[in-house]
């Protein structure tokens, strides 16, 4: 390669650190943060890309001038690239830690995995050719006594840009802007992986894989655990005919086909040679398969690279061709990529914009402070849409109302299926979260003519009154003007369809069965609120947001969830988009709210009995602290929670995001927010779009009492 250009020195730093930084003493290791698989590249000016690179993840760890090159699973790489090691040895700052990528560039200019492979002594299929290493880096996480994680990808970067030094071993990761479409497809054309999609305003999530960063392959190829081989016939009798692949999901190794092509002879040899010491005469798998016969197992380390035509209904891999082994990644890691995964919950659960919401979201472009846009043949007339609703958050812009509506509308699909026929309760912030807010329930105004409404006798007024309906993407809109940043959703519906309930027993007037239907709820709530302080609350405040509370309310939404089960109900889970979680187990339309009050007491208290030293069901606010409070007091008729997809006023503009029970103990409340639930949702689709099929008939002879409306 030409020697490298002399440019010149960087940028003097500027003496303060931006929002996130934080003062702390070099750490030892760092997980890196891993990207989400997608199937095709998020749109909007929120996102940057990057080509994904073909070489092995590495964090580089430069303390007092001693550079340490760690791998993806913590493994000391530095003996290998001691150019690498040198070029980073030379920078100007004390201590750095880079997140990057090393990769093998031939004499082509092309890069080379199996060069790396070769270099490191895995097995690979010999290349013999020439090539350089180099690190591509792309982040920069520490600096100068500063943790640089907390801090938004826009300022990391332009910090990165600063103390960067090239070198002829040392690179900058190149990042573009603009149609992530047309980027993905550049990428193609140039024979490179596919790219990856960073939220310019998305913090450094270590050891998580977050839908802040999603990548888009263009040949579908995933890494498996080796868990036995078959032996070969013929030509290939002294070797083996295929490896048995498997992904961890709950601790589990799971079956996921086999690959028998991809191999040439040296590859066959040197990976049989590696897999001789973990012969085992135990099968790793969780479940036997037709492979029984003839089959020799082996403990489960080595990670195989295949690519793969698609996944067949009953979980197999189809046509798989053997790309190469993982060294840098470890068996324990592997688990099926979500955007694949199998889920009891799935059904058509991803959607695509249709062409009048994507027509609402170019008007949404117009910068005026006042818009207007059409939907369904009905206008709404839009106001004060730059007023800042959150304030900036750790390097995060301010979010305003427009940004609000645009989330409205892009999760609007996913949203609208569980808001239909449900009353809402308003909870509105006219100017913004940290000013005064109002709940409004009832409507005695003239309302827009797309708003649907029903008459639900009032206990406060005795009086029927009428109650807000969202059914309709108008409607979420208008909400959206309205600055109705939290949509809390009765646990009723007042609809018969589709499910209607026996209704042979009422005998009012036509026009008030809606408030008959109300009184009937589907779904038995738990509400999972920690009340583990941080230590940073003012003075008789509630407990903020932590780590600590969060992994303890998982802990109890998992003893809730065995309990729920153990009477035959199927409980769905979501982050409350604060603190805590919601449990919710969807029911038949049978009994009225005092027999689910009654049916929910019964399993919290039992929960609260079996761990009486972390739960707690006091409704005494003192008697919570410490405790994880299971309020099940909320099945009430009248009584809300937000509803999925809803945002809440948090200073992250957290998200009431509905989750799969394998994802619980891998993710933190303020990873999600209005900027990336969208593209979450493009990825993985709603993960609660079949929860009304596991409705199941409530076993009522464990409460007191049985009280059918």
């Amino acid at each position: 390669m030409p020697p490298a250009k002399r440019k010149r020195k960087p940028d003097p730093l500027p003496t303060e650190m931006p929002d996130g930084a934080v003062e702390a003493p070099v750490p030892r290791s760092i997980s890196p943060m891993l990207a989400q698989l997608g199937r095709e590249p998020p749109q909007g000016d929120e996102w940057i890309f990057e080509p994904k690179l073909d070489g092995f993840r590495t964090l580089a760890f430069i303390d007092s001038g001693k550079v340490t090159l760690r791998s993806r699973n913590d493994t000391d790489m530095s003996r290998y690239f001691p150019a690498i090691v040198t070029g980073l040895s030379n920078l100007k700052h004390p201590s750095v830690i880079f997140d990057g990528e090393i990769v093998a560039i031939d004499e082509k200019g092309k890069t080379c995995f199996q060069c790396l492979q070769q270099l490191v002594g895995l097995p690979h299929q010999h290349t013999g050719k020439q090539f350089n290493t180099v690190y591509y880096i792309f982040d920069v996480l520490y600096l100068d006594g500063f943790d640089l994680t907390g801090v938004a990808w826009d300022n990391r970067h332009a910090i990165l840009k600063r103390v960067f030094n090239p070198g002829p071993n040392l690179k900058l990761v190149s990042d573009f802007e603009g149609d992530g479409a047309k980027i993905f497809q550049a990428s193609v054309d140039a024979g490179m992986e596919g790219i990856v999609a960073k939220m310019r305003k998305g913090i450094y999530l270590a050891g998580k894989r977050s839908s802040e960063w999603i990548k888009v392959k263009h040949t579908q190829s995933e890494e498996f655990v080796i868990g036995g081989f078959a032996r070969g016939y013929g030509k290939r009798s002294e070797n083996f005919a295929s490896l048995l692949l498997g992904y961890y999901d709950k601790g589990k190794l799971i079956y996921a086909g086999s690959v028998g092509t991809g191999f040439d002879g040296s590859t066959l040899r040197e990976i049989e040679a590696r897999l001789k010491p973990l012969v085992t005469d135990k099968p790793p798998f969780s479940a036997t398969f037709e492979y029984a016969e003839g089959v020799t197992w082996v403990k489960p380390r080595l990670v195989a690279e295949v690519k793969f035509a698609e996944w067949t209904p009953g979980g197999l891999l189809r046509h798989a061709v053997f790309l190469r082994l993982r060294g840098d990644k470890a068996a324990k890691d592997i688990i099926r990529s979500q955007v694949e995964a199998p889920s009891p919950f799935s059904g058509s659960s991803t959607v695509e914009l249709s062409g009048s919401t994507r027509q609402i979201l170019e008007a949404l472009q117009n910068l005026d402070d006042d818009v207007r846009v059409k939907s369904e043949n009905h206008e709404v007339s839009l106001t004060r849409m730059n007023k800042v609703l959150w304030p900036e958050y750790r390097g995060r812009k301010a979010l305003t109302k427009r940004d609000y509506i645009r989330y409205l509308v892009e999760v609007a699909p996913y949203i609208l299926p569980h808001l239909k026929d449900r009353p809402l309760t308003l909870t509105r912030y006219p100017n913004g979260i940290l000013e005064d807010r109002f709940y409004q329930k009832h409507w005695e105004t003239e309302l827009p003519k797309f708003v649907e409404t029903v008459s639900i006798f009032s206990k406060e007024n005795d009086a029927f009154q009428d109650y807000l309906l969202c059914n309709n993407l108008a409607t979420m809109i208008w909400l959206g003007q309205l600055a109705d940043l939290e949509i809390h959703t009765w646990y009723s519906r007042v609809g018969e369809r589709p499910d209607r309930p026996d209704i042979s027993g009422y005998r009012g007037s036509p026009d008030h069965l809606g408030d008959y239907l109300a009184g009937i709820p589907d779904f038995v709530v738990f509400d999972i609120d920690p009340y583990i302080y941080s230590g940073e609350e003012a003075a008789g405040g509630e407990p903020e947001l932590n780590k600590d509370a969060f992994k303890a309310a998982v802990e109890a939404a998992l003893w809730v969830k065995e309990a729920v089960e153990s009477v035959g109900l199927t409980p769905f889970i979501k982050i409350s988009g604060k603190t805590g979680l919601h449990l919710f187990t969807p029911i038949r339309r049978q009994f009225n709210y005092d027999v689910t009050r009654d049916f929910a007491g019964v399993i919290s208290r039992l929960v609260e009995s079996q761990y009486p030293d972390k739960i707690t069901t006091e409704w005494a606010v003192e008697k919570r602290r410490g405790k994880i409070f299971l309020d099940y007091r909320q099945n009430v008729r009248g009584k809300t929670v937000a509803s999925v997809y809803s945002a809440r006023p948090t200073p992250w503009a957290g998200v009431s995001l509905p989750v799969k029970w394998e994802e619980l103990e891998h993710i933190y409340p303020g990873d999600f927010n209005i900027l990336n639930v969208p593209s979450r949702l493009a990825t993985l689709g709603d993960v609660w779009a079949d929860i009304m099929k596991s409705k199941k008939p409530l076993k009522t002879e464990i409460v007191p009492g049985k009280n059918s409306s």
